[in-house]
């Protein structure tokens, strides 16, 4: 048998059972036979092969482990505290939280507390424990996010008009154009157009209003309402956690 030298570095199993075997005719380095005339005895030490071969095979590194850690360090190095984002399962890694409204104490996460805020203001309100030692984090359980419009206006309307009028989930936390203030849902206020209306007398209400007379028969407008609980664009379930 003819073995290549990438046959015997490259597979080290299968080269040294065919070197045991005194297979030892070998082709060129590209893995090529060599013509007859050229063909080379080369003597291998299989005691250094075998050596050469155990230390590549035990330090070959764990292809999944080496990826989880290399995916952790990589979110480690890159994340700031304070920083939000999102998750596609329930499973909070090391190094975060989950943003849920929950207080914690200063002194257990000193560097997202700092980052929060200071003095009687947190973005997101103090915890249980007072403004002065304790904090809490994001409650964002079934909210949109929206960025800090910083009262700016694109073609004279502002992008949100509402800005001043946020407020806050727990006390201590923002308001107004800020980081951590909330908003309640609402509907932009607006108008509905209805075509021939009359008013008549009526003897008990004063003015009863009614559509066009058709046929002699005043039909009456009945205002009525529909939809769901809440004005809601198509969404999907994420979970959000912070950087401590």
């Amino acid at each position: 048998m003819k073995l290549s030298i990438n046959d015997v570095f490259f597979s080290p199993a299968t080269g040294l059972r065919n070197l045991e075997r005194g297979h030892v005719n070998v082709g060129n380095f590209n893995g090529e036979e060599q013509s007859s005339p050229l063909l080379m005895d080369i003597k291998i030490d299989l005691r250094t092969l075998q050596k050469q071969y155990k230390n590549i095979h035990h330090n070959v590194p764990n292809p999944i482990n080496t990826q989880d850690t290399a995916t952790k360090n990589y979110v480690d190095n890159t994340a700031i505290v304070g920083e939000i984002r999102t998750l596609g399962h329930n499973q909070i890694p090391d190094g975060w939280l989950k943003c849920d409204g929950k207080s914690y104490l200063g002194s257990d996460y000193p560097a997202l507390f700092k980052a929060l805020g200071s003095g009687f203001k947190r973005a997101w309100g103090y915890g249980d424990n007072g403004y002065l030692i304790s904090f809490r984090v994001p409650d964002l359980r079934g909210m949109f996010l929206r960025g800090v419009s910083d009262d700016f206006a694109q073609e004279g309307v502002m992008r949100d008009p509402d800005s001043q009028s946020r407020g806050y989930i727990y006390p201590g936390g923002a308001s107004g154009n800020a980081v951590g203030s909330y908003q309640n849902s609402e509907v932009e206020s607006h108008s509905h157009d209805v075509t021939s209306i009359q008013c008549y007398p009526n003897d008990y209400w004063g003015y009863q209003v009614a559509s066009q007379n058709a046929g002699g028969v005043n039909q009456n407008i009945v205002r009525s309402h529909g939809g769901s609980s809440e004005t809601r664009p198509i969404n999907a379930y994420v979970q959000f956690i912070i950087k401590t």
